[in-house]
């Protein structure tokens, strides 16, 4: 299990911000190597939705599921999460199932 202290570092180091979610992918994209995080919880059809998409397109990702650890809640706490999935890449910060969201910020 990730400690609080160490998972508040990687994703907040810079401080998470909003993404804007109007991007498309570019034709040439090639995935960064970036940290993808996603905050779930066990009952929630959209972080289903949402891990099922970064499987079958081979993304991987850290799942923080608020449920189960309370560390992950923690973090979603200092963050002042306020719904899931919660996901945040490159610093970006963005709430729901957003295949968009995903893509634009990993692939360029």
């Amino acid at each position: 299990m990730l400690r609080l202290a160490f998972l508040l570092t990687m994703i907040s180091s810079a401080g998470p911000i909003f993404a804007q979610n109007n991007q498309e992918i570019p034709d040439n994209h090639t995935q960064q190597q970036n940290k993808v995080f996603i905050f779930t919880q066990t009952y929630c059809p959209a972080c289903i939705h949402a891990k099922q998409y970064m499987s079958e397109h081979k993304i991987e990702y850290v799942e923080l599921d608020i449920e189960t650890s309370p560390e992950a809640l923690s973090a979603f706490e200092r963050i002042k999460g306020r719904g899931v999935p919660l996901l945040i890449i490159n610093k970006q910060m963005s709430y729901g199932f957003d295949p968009k969201f995903i893509n634009a910020q990993l692939y360029q």
